[in-house]
């Protein structure tokens, strides 16, 4: 069977003819991982590269080649929509990773390279685009997960749909008491450090599709401790919260031409580095395509307003304002029935 994605051009294409390297994981995949998060999901993509620190405890991921904790190059996309952030991607997207729903999940989409010229900023080294369940009739699913350590996962999901009406709530519950060691401290010989690793996490998804109107919000909580070489110098549990919220609407003039239009919000908050940020992004795209000519083309405009500010015992503060504009377009021209050029 062909599957269809959309992350290399914001349009449903088969992926052999999409212009990139892309990989796919699909929800039947994910049962047979047996994954318990997002970040168990992505490790399984060729070259994919998960990161941590270990003086911060901090976990992010990476393409392999730039694995650098102090930037975000790998974007990663909500039903297309940009999971925005500002400050070091590993903490502020590490709920991202840990406590999204998997269960809502029917695809994810992995591009390789740079995708900056439809998507904007952050997307260097790739993008990944989680597209979510869209079935046409209702139902409830309900899971538990028992394991080790008193580890326990409850998941939720509710779809209703009623003619152009859908709307689905999705609850993701993990807790675990974690592993608990005692070990000499790696940066101060003599001295032994005792640690518990207890983890807890709650998401809840919630979306909502009439007609041509779109609503997405998605709420993650994380609570974490985590091993520390430098002992006392931040506290044991770690804090994150997050909040997205993307609206949209869609309008299709006719067969050919669209419009699509998106105001997009993320807040962030994380204890390590008493952290917090906003995001808001309106994103505009007009798709077309001419039949006659073999001619299909995206263009469209982003702007971008950005606070942030973050304390910590070992960085100098830091605050500020990032505001951005950007115009973007790309072309496909079908040459032959087996030859097609992208230009972007």
């Amino acid at each position: 069977m062909q599957i269809e994605v959309e992350v290399a051009s914001k349009s449903p294409q088969a992926v052999n003819d999409a212009p990139g390297i892309i990989s796919v994981i699909t929800r039947a995949d994910i049962r047979r991982y047996g994954a318990n998060t997002l970040l168990d999901v992505l490790q399984r993509f060729p070259g994919f590269v998960p990161v941590s620190d270990i003086t911060f405890g901090a976990r992010g991921s990476a393409l392999r080649g730039d694995t650098n904790l102090n930037a975000e190059r790998l974007l990663t996309l909500i039903n297309g929509q940009p999971f925005l952030s500002n400050i070091n991607a590993v903490h502020t997207t590490r709920n991202l990773y840990q406590a999204y729903p998997l269960q809502t999940i029917e695809r994810i989409e992995l591009i390789r390279g740079p995708g900056s010229s439809i998507y904007g900023t952050n997307a260097v080294t790739g993008v990944i685009n989680i597209i979510t369940r869209k079935e046409k009739q209702s139902y409830v699913e309900a899971e538990l997960k028992l394991g080790s350590f008193s580890s326990k996962q409850q998941k939720l999901l509710v779809q209703y749909n009623e003619e152009d009406l859908q709307m689905s709530l999705a609850l993701d519950l993990q807790s675990s008491d974690g592993w608990s060691s005692d070990i000499e401290n790696a940066f101060m010989p003599g001295m032994r450090v005792a640690y518990d690793k207890p983890t807890e996490h709650q998401s809840l998804l919630g979306q909502l599709r009439y007609h041509g109107f779109s609503l997405q919000t998605l709420l993650m909580d994380y609570d974490s401790n985590f091993v520390r070489p430098l002992e006392g110098i931040y506290d044991d549990i770690i804090t994150a919260e997050n909040r997205f919220v993307d609206v949209g609407y869609d309008y299709d003039f006719n067969l050919d031409w669209q419009l699509s239009a998106h105001w997009i919000y993320h807040q962030g908050q994380d204890s390590q580095y008493d952290g917090q940020e906003s995001n808001h992004l309106i994103d505009i795209d007009i798709k077309a395509q001419i039949n006659d000519a073999g001619l299909k083309f995206i263009a469209g405009m982003q702007l971008h307003h950005g606070k942030f500010e973050a304390k910590s015992p070992l960085v100098l503060n830091f605050d500020g304002t990032l505001q951005s504009a950007s115009l973007f377009a790309q072309f496909e021209v079908r040459l032959t029935p087996h030859w097609v050029s992208h230009i972007g």
